[in-house]
């Protein structure tokens, strides 16, 4: 059942993201993609395999639910929420967008102890909420920061 659910939660985030009005380019999106698949990716490796704090399914399906939730959908859900922020205006409105974001990613890894994809040994909630906050600040610095540079290769050239 996680694997459903992951599943058609991956197909509708991905479709938003195709159907939002993007602020950010193509080559924006893919390096905030890649970077925080990379980090995603990584961190995942350390509190998994390394330091044993959780624990994954050894089914196949759930298995592939959890690759999906960390290799596809919590970046995109990243991209989606960046996007957001640059038509956003207000401070107000940066806030609800960033908590929105990181309450469904915590919701997403409540599915995925509940389906007992995920079981958390030595692991919590609020270590997630502050996982997936560092998250964002990577993705809206890096951002910020590939922007800067882009723009002064241009200027230079």
């Amino acid at each position: 059942m996680g694997f459903s659910i992951l599943f058609l939660l991956t197909w509708l985030f991905s479709a938003l993201f195709v159907v939002i009005q993007k602020k950010l380019s193509i080559i924006e999106n893919t390096f905030i993609f890649l970077l925080i698949l990379i980090v995603g990716i990584n961190f995942s490796w350390i509190t998994i395999e390394e330091m044993k704090l959780i624990t994954l399914s050894k089914n196949g399906l759930d298995y592939t639910a959890f690759l999906l939730n960390q290799s596809v959908l919590f970046p995109m859900l990243l991209l989606i929420q960046l996007n957001l922020l640059q038509r956003s205006k207000t401070v107000r409105k940066t806030i609800i967008i960033t908590f929105s974001s990181v309450g469904i990613m915590l919701g997403i890894s409540f599915l995925l102890t509940f389906y007992n994809v995920t079981d958390y040994t030595k692991w919590n909630y609020g270590y997630d909420a502050i996982y997936y906050f560092g998250l964002h600040l990577i993705a809206f610095y890096s951002y910020k920061s590939f922007r800067k540079v882009t723009k002064s290769v241009v200027e230079y050239s």
